[in-house]
């Protein structure tokens, strides 16, 4: 049965499925594109007509059949449904109803539409932060047991999006996407001057593999429980990833993280690396990573992500040489020192000073709000 509508989105929906019953293969994408195509022309029933007959037909059969089943729809309809709604409308006005004031809509149905017209990440944001304000600004350092079962959930939430980010290349798709009018003439010119098939492209996923190398020593105690929590997180939902840690020397922890419970995975990670909160040697570490996992695992896509206060006894000059050898590897190399959150923080250490100029990204990373900050911010 055919009904009449009031709003243009309600005459397309209606009309599409007039088509499919008469064979066309409509898909809702292919809606979408019919009210995208009706922003871009002049109110007529010439263009009206024009615009979805190039959306619509897939094939020569359909653009054959299309002026036909377009003109008896529009014929049917205003035959068809005029007395029904002339009927309805005279009913109505006899209960003599007073009109009923529109509400407005809560925050939370504005943020339900939202997420339906294609905002899920801001309203996933939404959810996770709406009750983590002072979370988000509070110093890892001063995180409780309760404080960290939260911060689990901002993890993940944050790996998603980093998995999630589009690169500025695009890919060919068949759902979704936006037109590739590239390949759409390339396609279509083939065949004659028709347009008969519409391409679309996407934008390609991102291929970010992440190096996270923690500093665990005895100066960063107050801050690497948190830290090796973020590396177990993140790991659960981002996987092109490779963990470390050191204090004397590195340790792949990646293995030790694939446990499914934190606690166990901690267990395992204290009793694999030698001299937890003990010593740092940042230099022989680094040096260890550029030798052994540089050459054999860093591509062009590759970031690597160093957490540590710069504090060690180190040689620097050792520190400045590793960070080289990564350079030429990697595509960026960031550092993330907590120290730096501090007011009046300097980075004086000699590790620190010759990291510093080798460095892409230095930024404090002692919070949410500075960690979310960086990590989204990582391209290739």
């Amino acid at each position: 049965m055919l009904q009449r509508e009031t709003e243009i989105s309600a005459h397309i929906v209606a009309f599409s499925r007039y088509l499919r019953v008469k064979g066309f293969m409509v898909s809702p994408m292919r809606e979408s594109d019919a009210l995208l195509a009706l922003t871009h022309i002049e109110p007529t029933k010439q263009n009206f007509y024009l615009a979805l007959r190039c959306v619509f037909p897939q094939n020569f059969k359909n653009l054959k059949d299309f002026d036909a089943i377009f003109d008896n729809y529009w014929k049917e309809l205003e035959k068809g449904v005029d007395a029904k709604i002339a009927m309805a409308e005279e009913e109505s006005a006899k209960k003599k109803k007073k009109p009923v004031e529109k509400k407005q809509s809560a925050p939370a149905f504005e943020s339900l539409k939202n997420w339906l017209y294609g905002n899920k990440e801001k309203e996933e944001e939404l959810a996770a932060y709406s009750d983590n304000v002072s979370l988000e600004k509070k110093d890892f350092s001063a995180f409780t047991d309760e404080d960290l079962a939260e911060a689990e959930k901002l993890i993940k939430l944050i790996a998603r999006r980093l998995a999630q980010k589009p690169s500025r290349r695009f890919e060919p798709t068949r759902r979704g996407g936006v037109l590739d009018l590239r390949r759409t003439l390339q396609k279509n010119f083939r065949n004659g001057e028709e347009i008969l098939f519409l391409h679309h492209k996407k934008a390609k996923p991102t291929r970010v593999k992440l190096f996270l190398i923690c500093d665990v020593s005895k100066s960063m105690e107050i801050y690497s429980r948190f830290f090796v929590q973020f590396m177990y997180a993140f790991k659960k939902v981002y996987h092109r990833i490779e963990t470390y840690v050191f204090s004397t020397s590195l340790q792949r922890i990646s293995e030790e993280l694939n446990e499914s419970d934190f606690r166990t995975a901690l267990q395992k990670v204290s009793d694999t690396v030698p001299h937890w909160a003990g010593g740092t040697d940042i230099g022989q570490s680094l040096q260890n990573f550029a030798e052994n996992d540089c050459q054999r695992l860093l591509d062009r896509k590759s970031i690597v992500l160093i957490i540590s206060d710069g504090l060690d006894m180190g040689e620097p000059e050792l520190v400045e040489d590793s960070l080289k050898a990564i350079k030429k590897r990697a595509n960026k190399i960031v550092w993330l020192n907590p120290l730096a959150g501090h007011a009046g923080y300097k980075p004086e250490a000699r590790s620190m000073k010759a990291a510093l100029p080798l460095l892409d990204v230095f930024a404090s990373g002692h919070n949410f709000e500075t960690l979310k900050e960086v990590i989204l911010k990582l391209k290739v």
